[in-house]
């Protein structure tokens, strides 16, 4: 089985992939990357274009044979420069999983940050916290986007039921704030 969740970002989409069959190789149970991407404030529309087409497709290869994909949604809240570079990411991303027939889930940022500090508000510090204790001493990340993605890879894996995937209590709260694929779950 193999659960994928994405953290999308303009400069560092955050991509990590519970997968069983990496228990077989004897590497954890999880693998998480970030995407790196460079645009500048004067790019014109093609090249702002391929920015994102580069993101979507390296995303798309990485869910290959994933049983589920949850992506975070975006936040609404945040109205700065690249908003719509973003939101143009996101619907892409999630298009193309669509249209490769993916089940994909979407989770709140605030669902995000109470499933891995069981706080809504938590800050990044406190995601990483909350994801290292639950994996434990060897879990890595390199960034804030990784920690994030790891969540949501670790939100699939336990509604895929992933042998191996740790859970505490509060998690079951946290995943009814989820918006679940059920059209496709239910097929």
């Amino acid at each position: 089985m193999r659960a994928l969740g994405i953290d999308p970002s303009l400069t560092g989409t955050g991509v990590a992939a519970l997968d069983t069959s990496y228990l077989d190789n004897g590497n954890p149970l999880y693998r998480v990357q970030t995407i790196k991407s460079v645009g500048h404030k004067g790019d014109s529309l093609r090249a702002r274009n391929d920015r994102l087409r580069r993101i979507v497709d390296r995303v798309t290869q990485l869910a290959l044979n994933a049983d589920l994909v949850i992506i975070e949604a975006p936040a609404f809240s945040k109205n700065a420069a690249g908003t719509w570079d973003r939101a143009g990411l996101w619907w892409s991303i999630v298009d193309t999983l669509l249209l490769d027939h993916h089940h994909v889930a979407m989770a709140p940022p605030n669902v995000v940050k109470k499933f891995a500090a069981n706080k809504g508000n938590a800050g990044k510090d406190l995601v990483a916290v909350g994801m290292a204790r639950l994996w434990g001493e060897e879990c890595q990340c390199a960034n804030d986007n990784e920690w994030d993605a790891l969540t949501l890879a670790t939100m699939a894996g336990q509604r895929l039921g992933i042998p191996g995937v740790p859970s505490r209590a509060h998690h079951t709260a946290a995943l009814g704030g989820v918006a679940w694929d059920t059209e496709r779950e239910a097929a």
